[in-house]
């Protein structure tokens, strides 16, 4: 039985598999923003905050 349109797998490289990682720069951007979060809004707001933030995150990688 032959499969009609089925397509290949894509292949990736080792590299594009990798997680990516931030720059001193962008590290250091988040540590100040999560830090503005935490000093200007409640322990509550501050953990929806985060975890809206997170799953963004993470649905585009």
């Amino acid at each position: 039985m032959r499969i009609v349109g089925a397509a290949k797998p894509e292949r990736m490289s080792s590299m594009e598999r990798e997680p990516k990682t931030l720059s001193l720069g962008e590290l250091n951007y988040a540590r100040e923003a999560a830090l503005y979060v935490l000093t200007t809004r409640s322990s509550q707001d501050a953990a929806r905050i985060f975890t809206e933030v997170t799953c963004i995150l993470l649905c585009c990688w």
